[in-house]
C-alpha cells in the first residue's frame, strides 16, 4: 500500500493526537508539559504537526494553561504556600511567566490569613513548653524561615511572627 504524504501527515497528526489524548486523560497539563511529552515521544516527527495538534487541543478546551494555573494556585494555597512559592510551582510547570504572575497576586489579607494559619500550627508544639524554656528569639527564626521557606514576603513575615509570638507569649502569662 503507498502512502501519499497528505496521508502520512494526517495519520501521524492522529498518532500525536492520541497519544495527547490519552496523556490528558490522565492529568491536566499545560501546554509546554505537552509538548515536552510529545517531543519525548515522537522525537523524528517535525514540531509543525506537534504544534497543529496542541493548537487544535487548545481550540477544543482540552489544554488550558489559565486552568491549570487556577488548580494548582488552589492546590498551593491550600498546602499553605506564598505567594512566590506559587509563581515558582507555576514556572516549573511550564505556564508563561505573565500567567505566573497573574495567578500569584494576591491580596495581603489573604496572604497573612494563610501564614497565621501557617504559624498558629506550628507553635503549638511551643504550647505545652513554660516560658523560661522558650527562647523567643531562636522560635522567632524558626517562624521567619518556616515562612520564607513556604514562600511569603518579609513584610508579611514580619508583621505574623510579630503577632504570633506575642500572643504565645500572652498565653503563658495567663497560664
Amino acid at each position: 500500500m503507498l502512502r501519499t504524504e497528505g496521508t502520512a501527515l494526517n495519520g501521524d497528526f492522529e498518532a500525536i493526537k492520541k497519544l495527547a489524548l490519552h496523556y490528558l486523560s490522565r492529568r491536566e497539563t499545560t501546554r509546554h508539559r505537552l509538548t515536552l511529552y510529545l517531543r519525548r515521544k515522537f522525537p523524528d516527527q517535525d514540531d509543525s504537526t506537534i504544534v497543529a495538534v496542541l493548537d487544535r487541543l487548545e481550540e477544543l478546551k482540552l489544554v488550558d494553561d489559565q486552568r491549570y494555573s487556577d488548580i494548582l494556585t488552589r492546590d498551593l494555597k491550600r498546602r499553605g504556600k506564598g505567594p512566590r512559592a506559587i509563581r515558582m510551582g507555576l514556572l516549573q510547570k511550564g505556564v508563561a511567566a505573565n500567567v505566573a504572575q497573574e495567578f500569584s497576586v494576591e491580596p495581603k489579607n489573604e496572604s497573612e490569613e494563610r501564614a497565621n494559619d501557617v504559624i498558629q500550627k506550628f507553635l503549638r508544639r511551643f504550647e505545652t513548653e513554660s516560658p523560661a524554656e522558650i527562647d523567643t528569639h531562636k522560635l522567632r527564626e524558626k517562624c521567619t524561615r518556616k515562612l520564607a521557606a513556604l514562600g511569603f514576603d518579609y513584610d508579611v513575615i514580619q508583621r505574623v511572627v510579630k503577632n504570633q509570638i506575642q500572643c504565645l507569649g500572652k498565653k503563658q502569662d495567663s497560664s
